[in-house]
Parts: C-alpha cells; sequence; structure tokens
C-alpha cells in the first residue's frame, strides 16, 4: 500500500481529493476508487499523477522512500520471535509416590525424567503452580 498512502498524503497536503485526481488523469472515480483500496497503481498512472500538472510528484523522491520502506521490511525478514515460557512448580513430595527414593534430590531427579517423558502429565494441574510467565527474545 506505500505508493497509494504516498500518493494520498501528497494528495492531503495539497487539499486535494481523489475525484480531483481521477478527473485530471482521465479515469471515473470508482477507478480511482479501485486503485487506492487495491493499491493498483500503474506506471502509466504514476507519470500522469507526477505531472508538473497534476501533483508534481518527484518520482527520484518516491523511490528512495519506497526502498527506504521496504529495506525496513527486509531487515525485518532476518529475524525470528522466540517465545520462552518458564512453568516453576514449588511442592512438597509425597514419599510414598517415589518409591526406591531416600532423598529429596532423588525425588526431584525422578521428577525431571516425568516432566520430560510427559510434561502435560508433570504440568497439568499441579497445585503448586508458583509462576507461568511467557517472555520473547528476538533472534537472527
Amino acid at each position: 500500500m506505500f505508493v497509494a498512502k504516498y500518493i494520498l498524503q501528497i494528495l492531503k497536503s495539497q487539499e486535494r481529493g481523489k475525484t480531483w485526481l481521477a478527473d485530471k488523469i482521465g479515469i471515473t472515480k470508482q477507478v480511482i476508487h479501485y486503485k487506492f483500496s487495491n493499491n493498483s497503481f500503474t506506471a502509466d498512472d504514476l507519470l500522469k499523477i507526477a505531472d508538473v500538472k497534476v501533483l508534481n510528484i518527484n518520482l527520484e523522491e518516491l523511490k528512495k522512500e519506497y526502498q527506504n520502506n521496504n529495506n525496513k521490511l527486509e531487515e525485518w525478514d532476518m529475524k525470528k520471535i522466540r517465545l520462552i515460557r518458564t512453568i516453576i512448580i514449588e511442592y512438597v513430595p509425597n514419599v510414598e509416590h517415589y518409591p526406591g527414593c531416600t532423598t529429596i534430590e532423588q525425588m526431584a531427579e525422578v521428577d525431571l525424567q516425568g516432566a520430560n517423558d510427559d510434561p502435560e502429565l508433570t504440568f497439568g494441574d499441579n497445585p503448586g503452580l508458583v509462576i507461568d510467565e511467557i517472555k520473547y527474545e528476538i533472534v537472527e
């Protein structure tokens, strides 16, 4: 929509409307509405609009702004968003659920293995849920 917005900005700065522009370049107001809505200006349209008698647009300036706008988008395309979810559960283990474990560290190892095998089972409806935090970072 860059070209359409650019032309509309110049029309507004010159206190002119789309109907005026349509009349100047020899098209109907329905066609000019379509061109603005769909950003479908042809090279011929741009040459007519850029004419000194119409809007006096400097096409080189338009080209530079278009390239600057596209460079910003390309810069974003090279990056990704990474969402990081941290869930912290604090609980007092029930010794009966840990046969053969004699220390809290052994119980934690059992739970860690269970969380790796089936995270939903471990983190499902656990009443000890303390923090469920989501952060983001931008990565290359």
